[in-house]
């Protein structure tokens, strides 16, 4: 999935205290409109380096507009 500049993200994550403290999930959903979301996630994020480049992502596609 290319981000795109405009684009506007919902997350949902789920947090507990089992397994490994360096892994997680966060699902990004794009937000259409008014409260309307895509119905399966944009991305599913598990870790800190797909999360670094996600962010990485967004600041190269803020230079690029």
């Amino acid at each position: 999935m290319k981000v795109q500049p405009n684009d506007n993200y919902i997350f949902t994550t789920t947090v507990s205290d089992h397994g490994n403290h360096d892994e997680f999930v966060i699902q990004l959903y794009k937000y259409l409109s008014d409260s309307e979301l895509e119905n399966s996630p944009s991305r599913t994020i598990s870790n800190f380096d797909e999360l670094i480049s996600f962010f990485e992502e967004l600041d190269v596609d803020k230079l690029e507009a």
